[in-house]
């Protein structure tokens, strides 16, 4: 099989040609460089010839071929199909006829035993309605929906398909749709809408009668003995159930136009999303009942693979769930409240995030369903249709048009004012409980503040303080990365608002979305937590020898090598964070000028003394993050509130700001003292803020200058990341600039 000049010349594939391109297939998997490299560039001359994806189709449904070369197969069948499909300049692509055949090969692909091969089939016949889905292949779906049905068996009893070809079945039409989904036209997005009209009965009723099957199983699986085998039955269900309800979202988002746009309630959501927060509730009772149960049973810790997998399982449903939940209440605002889920889903995230409060770190699994809940309240705190805004699309409406909009958004906004006002507890966390126990006893509490403290918090405020309290601490993951790693967690950890990717970051938006909503009650609780915490870590402390360290209230946190740091040392580090983000919403309740020369100034400025003193104690690296957690936040503070720093206060800051970056090491030269260059990128990108803002005077700024331009130079001879070098870089030309 050998390539002859131009594409158009060279004769096409023969059903003979096979066993010779399934030898090059094998070649390709060669480990051989030689022999793979001479197979592959034989398999892209060849690619262009006309049968060679229906040679690849015979490959992909020959079951007796070796598994790698089938798959490779499917592969190359995918690519091709991506590549040839369509006409092209250089070549005239595939015949309409190949095109006819493969279509209907595509479909007898479908019931695949493996499932990366029966990925790749799914992907191919998805790239293939991609470009012929309506106009040549307009039964695609329908012939689909044929395969799975039931079909009368010769005794005239129903014979329902198999298990296999239903998973695969689900599989393709979740990445046709996928693939349809994505095409914006108005031809195609209407030729969507009918698909979604075709398709929703059957997705609809085969996931209630899955999900209803699960619930039934669920619980005795999760009774049986620990020794048991694993369910796959169950498992195998679950799958479908995911493969519907994937699909079921993708319907809602794109096979229906947004009633955010038309105004006009969605029939499919009103059915839809109560039994979704039914489904959610209903696992998330399970999952209360299996913790339970192996509490009970003391099996928490080697709780049987079985049980494990269901576990999984039931956590994943949830995660799905409330993602489609979000997911829809975005698209379709206006059905949605209709509905009358939108409470209940805030109840269900709001729950959720408070049971986790102060419990990190968190397994992945966990983690994500906390970052979706988190990212559902969002959506709704951030809904342009609830707050009443006009989109681009109903900007130009009608006055009738904005009026209804206008009453609907009033009517959503006094009920979200009323589930948002309802009275709350915090989480009870040590930590938060001495904070609050020392903001109450202060003398300068105003009478709203101390109704905090006597536990008068509502769920607004009851959020905030579980969010900042749990959710943006340091945990014993972060220690340990800031001293394995420092330069990858500064990095990685240095704008955590500007994302909603993480957990964190997400926090942080919900955080200063709840301030934005309702500053005058919640910007007094973040003062209170502010004073609690400030209070409760006694002043002198980190200053001089260790021994001489006051003691700081509350429970310790486990940290690296046995190390106990004070839980609220990391939640006042916390509560800079959210005062830090909050700058602009604050200005009006906290003195900055006396706080920066009380307390910011003087953590920061400590660093020197407390360098001299770990290096004459021997202090080991469990006390040198301690030392290091409030500095690092003070000038990342002070970077945010760099509009109320005071023109007389600047040369404080730009000393304070280069001890971070010196960090100067004791008299003993014999010494060795390697600055923490986590705080040296908190000093940078606190003093190019300052340096940058409108207020700047280069007076007060040359002094340090040398000091500055030197450590800057040393960050750049050491550092091991881009990312620090260009921002070092940047630091230094805006410095220089700004005293020329």
């Amino acid at each position: 099989m050998q390539s002859s000049g131009q594409p158009s010349q060279q004769p096409p594939l023969q059903e003979s040609d096979i066993p010779q391109l399934l030898q090059l297939l094998h070649g390709a998997l060669s480990p051989d460089a030689a022999v793979q490299k001479h197979a592959e560039s034989i398999l892209a001359s060849i690619a262009s010839r006309t049968g060679y994806c229906s040679c690849l189709a015979a490959i992909v449904g020959n079951q007796g071929a070796d598994h790698s070369a089938r798959w490779l197969a499917a592969v190359q069948l995918k690519n091709s199909v991506n590549k040839y499909w369509r006409p092209r300049y250089d070549t005239g692509g595939l015949s309409h006829q190949e095109k006819a055949y493969l279509r209907g090969h595509f479909l007898q692909l479908i019931p695949q035993d493996d499932n990366q091969i029966a990925v790749q089939v799914a992907l191919v016949i998805a790239k293939a309605a991609r470009f012929d889905f309506p106009q040549q292949w307009p039964n695609l779906f329908i012939d689909l929906l044929a395969g799975i049905a039931v079909a009368p068996a010769a005794g005239g009893t129903p014979a329902p398909p198999s298990i296999l070809l239903l998973r695969r079945t689900y599989v393709v039409l979740h990445h046709v749709l996928k693939e349809l989904s994505s095409k914006r036209l108005a031809a195609d997005q209407k030729a969507f809408a009918d698909v979604a009209q075709l398709l929703f009965e059957h997705v609809w009723s085969s996931w209630g009668s899955l999900l209803q099957d699960i619930l039934t199983r669920l619980p005795a699986e999760l009774a049986a003995p620990a020794g048991s085998a694993p369910p796959q039955a169950l498992l195998l269900a679950f799958e479908r159930w995911l493969l519907l309800l994937k699909i079921l979202r993708r319907l809602l988002l794109f096979g229906f136009r947004s009633d955010a746009k038309s105004l006009q309630p969605v029939p499919a959501v009103a059915l839809v999303a109560p039994q979704l927060l039914a489904a959610m509730a209903a696992l998330h009772q399970v999952q209360q009942q299996q913790q339970q149960s192996q509490q009970q049973r003391g099996q928490h810790s080697s709780a049987a693979v079985s049980h494990r997998q269901l576990s999984a399982m039931v956590e994943r449903g949830m995660l799905k769930l409330i993602k489609t939940l979000s997911q829809v209440q975005q698209e379709h605002p206006w059905s949605f409240h209709h509905a009358g889920v939108l409470l209940s889903l805030l109840e269900a995230c709001y729950t959720q995030l408070l049971a986790a409060a102060g419990q990190g770190p968190w397994s992945p699994a966990r983690e994500a369903l906390l970052l979706t809940c988190c990212q559902a309240v969002l959506a709704v705190l951030r809904c342009d249709s609830y707050a009443g805004r006009l989109s681009s699309n109903t900007a130009g409406a009608h006055t009738q048009q904005a009026s209804t909009i206008k009453r609907m958004a009033g009517e959503v906004s006094g009920q979200l004012a009323t589930w948002w006002g309802a009275p709350a507890q915090p989480p009870q966390l040590p930590a938060l409980a001495a904070a609050l126990a020392a903001a109450g006893s202060g003398p300068q509490q105003q009478q709203p503040q101390q109704q905090q403290a006597d536990g008068q918090h509502t769920r607004q405020s009851a959020l905030l303080v579980a969010l900042i309290a749990g959710f943006f601490p340091l945990t014993h993951r972060d220690i340990d990365e800031w001293l394995d790693d420092g330069e990858q967690w500064a990095l990685a950890n240095a704008d955590t608002a500007s994302n909603l990717h993480g957990l964190k970051s997400c926090c942080h938006q919900l955080a200063l979305s709840l301030l934005l909503a309702n500053k005058a009650s919640l910007a007094p609780v973040l003062v209170q937590l502010l004073q609690g915490v400030s209070a409760c870590v006694p002043e002198g402390w980190g200053r001089g020898a260790a021994a001489a360290w006051p003691a700081i209230p509350g429970p310790p946190v486990p940290g690296p090598s046995g190390a106990a740091n004070p839980a609220v040392l990391l939640l006042k580090e916390a509560v800079y964070e959210a005062v830090g983000l909050a700058a602009y919403e604050l200005h009006d309740y906290i003195d900055y000028p006396g706080w920066l020369r009380g307390s910011l100034l003087p953590e920061m400025m400590a660093v020197g003394n407390q360098q001299h003193h770990q290096q004459a104690d021997g202090s080991s690296s469990k006390h040198k993050l301690l030392l290091l957690v409030l500095p690092r936040a003070a000038a990342r503070l002070v970077g945010h509130w760099v509009a109320d720093l005071k023109a007389t206060d600047r040369p404080a800051v730009y000393r304070a700001l280069t001890v971070l970056l010196v960090q100067p090491s004791s008299a003993d030269k014999q010494q060795q003292h390697k600055p923490d260059v986590v705080l040296q990128l908190a000093a940078v990108s606190a003093m190019r803020i300052i340096v940058d803002d409108f207020g700047f005077e280069s007076e007060g700024f040359v002094e340090v200058l040398p000091a500055v331009m030197q450590a800057l130079t040393g960050m750049l001879a050491t550092s091991q990341e881009l990312d620090t070098q260009t921002q070092v870089r940047r630091g230094a030309g805006t410095k220089q600039a700004a005293v020329a």
